[in-house]
């Protein structure tokens, strides 16, 4: 085969009765598509992502062992210096982990549960030996997803979790979330202060996402939010996730809404140990969050 062809990525498809998800192992272990009774849960792109295996255009990615930034692609650990390579272009720093730039195995495989795996040695992107394993599993009520980290180096390590989902916006679409701080970010997307949420990012009662343009970390995060679309509602549930991301950019029709163990920058951001620190993952240790997703239509349907 010429070296400019690419073979398409091989995606698995889950099914329960309402829902199908389709999952591209190849391609960050990412959620392609997620729909319940035919309405997209998460913003499709699909095409464009496939055609250009492009995980950022999927619905959702994994993000592991950091979420966000590392600025500048360094930092301290156990008195050691870490520098990490820049990995994503025009950026100074680390982005995400490399977890949403590799391949992941298939564990194994059912009609609605996948499990996916990825083994890591230390290299540029991450100088710690560790193992992940993400499952995603459907029955008729809610889309589950766990993720896990365990610490296979010879050392205490700094791991963090998160998820990137990617939410459709209209201008029905409505937020309904809480959290305590917000952390302001500088030019460079770091986070310089923490401060009160202000009166435009509190979604305790709720707001239309199409009146919002925010790229910010909140702290102290409920766990949970609801997601009003024009006919449907989510009902998104996340553990051992105490931040959130809020990033919604001028002009997008969509947003994301993502549930993290640890705020942005956190082995440079100081107030970080007390708003939400990386774990420091002992030897064999295990960390792992959840997320789950249900819908409910707002009105009767008849099938």
């Amino acid at each position: 085969m010429p070296s400019e062809i690419q073979c398409p990525p091989r995606c698995i498809a889950i099914a329960d009765r309402d829902w199908c998800v389709s999952i591209c192992p190849e391609i960050g272990g990412a959620i392609v598509t997620a729909t319940w009774r035919g309405r997209p849960i998460f913003h499709d792109r699909s095409a464009e992502a496939l055609d250009t295996l492009n995980v950022r255009r999927m619905g959702c990615y994994p993000l592991v062992p950091y979420s966000n930034r590392i600025g500048h692609a360094c930092f301290e650990w156990a008195g050691t210096t870490q520098t990490l390579r820049p990995n994503s272009p025009g950026e100074p720093h680390a982005i995400h982990g490399f977890g949403w730039q590799r391949a992941w195995g298939v564990e194994w495989a059912t009609d609605t549960t996948v499990a996916l795996t990825l083994r890591h040695s230390p290299d540029a992107d991450w100088p710690y030996a560790c193992s992940i394993r993400q499952t995603l599993s459907l029955n008729e009520a809610s889309l589950a997803l766990t993720l896990e980290m365990t610490n296979e180096h010879s050392t205490p390590v700094p791991a963090g979790l998160g998820w990137h989902p990617f939410f459709p916006m209209s201008t029905a679409t409505r937020l309904q979330t809480r959290w305590e701080r917000m952390l302001e970010m500088d030019p460079d997307h770091l986070p310089y202060q923490d401060i009160p949420v202000p009166p435009r990012f509190n979604f305790a009662h709720g707001q239309p996402m199409s009146d919002i343009e925010v790229d910010h970390c909140f702290a102290g995060w409920s766990g949970s939010a609801t997601i009003l679309q024009d006919d449907y509602v989510v009902h998104l549930q996340s553990a051992r996730t105490p931040a959130a991301v809020l990033m919604r950019q001028h002009g997008q029709g969509f947003f994301a809404l993502e549930p993290v163990s640890h705020v942005n920058n956190a082995l440079q951001f100081a107030p970080s140990r007390a708003l939400g620190p990386m774990h420091a993952l002992a030897v064999g240790q295990t960390m792992r969050i959840a997320m789950r997703l249900a819908v409910q239509a707002l009105e009767p349907e008849t099938y």
